[in-house]
């Protein structure tokens, strides 16, 4: 296995390589060869992804690989989540919803749903616009799958992940706790490992 990833990394190389040092006097080589490289490179990757699946899950990559098409979804959940790039994500599904003319399930007077419990789907189904139907929800929320699917029952659901010391680092900046608390990040860190604090059954977050 390492040896192939070896190969690929070198074959790799060489590719960025050729084109780096292209002239005008070996550019139809150049081209040629890069053409070359690009092929085994694809050879390859296709080869290492099917041949470490059973005969079965080779048979769909197989398929899969083969078919370059695929059909967009128009009914999206997203559990936006905080610090994890979700408003990069957010932001490219109002421009997908926008020209594909889709409606947004949308807080009634703010940039997010009420944080003071889990989502209610009565707070978008209250709403007018609703009457038109709904298609994407991409808003922060205390997230409550069972509530988000009274409204989109045919969703797919998408959410991001980030690893939690890296997420908590980042929201302990962006909302002001160092000043708040009034110590860095590390001096809370010791303050609540030593009190060894349990969390409260009633939390929402």
């Amino acid at each position: 296995c390492d040896g192939k990833i070896g190969i690929f990394i070198a074959l790799a190389t060489l590719f960025f390589l050729t084109v780096q040092f292209s002239t005008e006097r070996y550019t139809v080589k150049i081209s040629s060869l890069q053409h070359q490289v690009k092929s085994v490179l694809k050879r390859f990757r296709y080869e290492y992804l099917v041949g470490s699946m059973d005969d079965n899950s080779a048979s769909s990559t197989t398929t899969l690989l083969s078919e370059k098409s695929c059909d967009p979804k128009q009914k999206i959940a997203f559990a936006k989540t905080h610090k994890t790039g979700s408003s990069t994500i957010q932001n490219i599904l109002f421009r997908f919803g926008d020209v594909n003319e889709l409606n947004f399930a949308m807080p009634e007077r703010s940039w997010m749903f009420s944080y003071q419990g889990p989502f209610d789907a009565s707070w978008v189904l209250d709403q007018p616009w609703s009457r038109k139907g709904l298609d994407i929800f991409a808003f922060h929320s205390v997230w409550n799958k069972g509530e988000v699917a009274k409204l989109l029952p045919s969703a797919i659901y998408v959410t991001i992940l980030r690893d939690p010391v890296d997420c908590f680092e980042s929201n302990y900046v962006y909302m002001g706790l160092e000043k708040a608390n009034r110590m860095n990040i590390s001096q809370y860190a010791v303050k609540k490992a030593r009190l060894n604090p349990k969390r409260k059954s009633k939390n929402i977050i």
